[in-house]
């Protein structure tokens, strides 16, 4: 073994002649390896860089490094990160145009749910069913299924919507019970739930109760609280103010009214209500300054012809009967088969319903929809045929072609229906025919008595003793509150009136309950040099040169 001393002094002598053997240059800088560094630094800052890109690093400033701590960070096991069932009902019903599901709602803390039963067709004769398709479970439980031909669609499937989408919500009735509830959802689709079963009312309150305080402040806003029946939650809204100033157009106006009194796209049997506006169908020109060529919106379709007018209250005179109350007209200005489907057969999902009602063909040619004068006069003179229009009328111009090419069939003189024949006055141009409609509801006629319209049909000439003295007298099992399904024990009987009140027509909810407000009066200003150019067209023509602020 080799002393500490000796091992040090061998050390000493192989560094010395080391030295000796290479000689070092301290002035230069190049070692023989920067070369090979400086590659392998370009190479490591390229990696360092995809790898950023890569996981989309992103450094956080010193001020939210340090308010970060200050949060409550969420975790999977976190209550605030778990979502929650608040409410569940089992016996609900989804309305849509084409058919209704029943199924299960479920709400969340984040999410409002719909899962359809997949045997609920169980209990039917599988066969489709028209304009609106629904289960009722106390029916069920008697044997008799109120929609026995209600089909369950594979298409149903469950259906989940976030609480930060919808946007607005509104109590809504069922066969004149106020038993369901409508949401908005953004993106335009709408979500129509109707309760079944006893207590219908009280597990919607709880369900819809739940779900409003669950929603933004700024959506409880524009949505109808629990406490709030529509009448007051009308008054509440402002909307006539907005009318009456001219700031909501006669069409938004007619579309909020439809919306507040449970008017609905979704429910067929409560579609959305429009007036007949012009009587002239047949003039090769029209001018929109003429009062002749406008509707009296003071009276209903019913009381428009004189003539008419007679038979029916000669019919309401003599009518008598212990258990049904007088009526002056046995249809209706508005439903599901009659109306709805009569004026949009040329319209998916429409043509489908139309030929399921029909029991798979559509009605024979002569009853179809095929000329907008020929289906005024049937309004005019029929004793049969009291319609008031849809909104499509003033809004969209589609429903007036075949676009489908619906094999719709020739009538007996021969002539093929296809596109709706148009008056004169529209050039067989669907789009002129929906534009001069508009401007005639538009018009300053329309402005200064559309109000008298709205208390026949939403306020106080709607029910009760002006409603007889407006000859706007219906078949009692159209108006809400008249009769009590659930206090019918006979089944047949029940199936019957439910039957009459889906198919037949509903009265909206009464809004008013004294005469409406009419409009302000036009803020008259210079005439638009734009307007100059269109002065050819008769129906923008105005007598005095001048236009309102409305038709800016």
């Amino acid at each position: 073994a080799m002393s500490k001393d000796k091992i040090d002094a061998h050390n000493k002598d192989e560094n010395a002649s080391g030295e000796n053997d290479i000689s070092i240059d301290d002035d230069s800088d190049d070692d023989g390896w920067a070369a090979e560094d400086n590659e392998w630094d370009e190479i490591a800052k390229e990696r360092e860089v995809a790898a950023r890109k890569a996981v989309r690093v992103r450094k956080t400033s010193k001020s939210k490094r340090r308010s970060s701590f200050l949060k409550v960070r969420k975790t999977r096991t976190s209550s605030l990160d778990v979502e929650t069932v608040l409410c569940r009902d089992d016996r609900v019903v989804m309305v849509r145009p084409s058919m209704g599901a029943a199924g299960s709602a479920i709400l969340t803390n984040r999410a409002i749910i719909f899962n359809p039963d997949p045997n609920a067709a169980d209990n039917n004769d599988d066969k489709q069913w028209g304009a609106s398709n629904n289960i009722d479970a106390d029916s069920k439980e008697e044997g008799t299924s109120i929609n026995d031909k209600v089909k369950y669609n594979p298409a149903n499937r469950k259906r989940r919507w976030r609480l930060e989408n919808i946007r607005r919500m509104y109590l809504r009735r069922y066969c004149l019970v106020s038993c369901a509830f409508e949401l908005f959802v953004s993106g335009g689709e709408v979500v129509f739930l109707v309760f079944k079963g006893d207590p219908q009312v009280k597990r919607r309150d709880t369900m819809y109760g739940t779900l409003y305080d669950l929603l933004e402040r700024r959506v409880q806003r524009f949505s109808q609280p629990l406490h709030l029946s529509p009448q007051r939650f009308f008054t509440q809204s402002g909307l006539t103010r907005a009318w009456q100033s001219r700031a909501l157009s006669n069409f938004d106006y007619l579309m909020a009214l439809n919306t507040m009194a449970g008017r609905s796209y979704t429910d067929l049997s409560q579609y959305p209500v429009f007036p007949w506006v012009l009587v002239d169908y047949k003039s090769n020109h029209i001018d929109l300054s003429d009062k002749n060529v406008y509707r009296d919106l003071s009276l209903p379709v019913g009381a428009l012809n004189p003539k008419r007018l007679e038979e029916f209250r000669h019919r309401y005179e003599t009518f008598d009967d212990d258990q049904i109350p007088k009526f002056l007209y046995g249809s209706h200005y508005s439903t599901s088969a009659g109306v709805v489907l009569y004026f949009l057969v040329r319209l998916e999902p429409f043509s489908q319903l139309h030929v399921e009602t029909q029991d798979g063909h559509f009605d024979v040619p002569d009853r179809l929809f095929s000329s907008i004068s020929k289906t005024w006069e049937m309004c005019y003179t029929s004793l049969s045929e009291v319609k008031e229009l849809t909104p499509e009328f003033y809004s969209l111009p589609n429903f007036l072609r075949n676009e489908s090419g619906c094999p719709l069939g020739t009538m007996q003189d021969g002539k093929v229906v296809n596109d709706v024949h148009l008056q004169p006055w529209a050039n067989d141009s669907p789009e002129i025919f929906v534009d001069v409609m508009r401007h005639a509801l538009e018009s300053e006629y329309v402005s200064e008595h559309l109000h008298e319209w709205v208390d026949l049909i939403f306020g106080f000439k709607q029910r009760g003793e002006a409603a007889v003295e407006a000859n706007n007298v219906f078949y009692y099992l159209t108006y809400e509150g008249t009769v009590n399904l659930d206090e019918i024990d006979d089944p047949t009987l029940r199936h019957a009136m439910q039957l009459q009140i889906e198919h037949f027509g509903q009265c909206p909810t009464q809004l008013l309950t004294t005469p409406h407000p009419p409009r302000g009066r036009t803020i008259r200003v210079p005439r638009p040099l734009y307007l100059t150019f269109l002065g050819q067209h008769s129906h923008f023509n105005r007598p005095n040169g001048f236009v309102g602020i409305a038709d800016l």
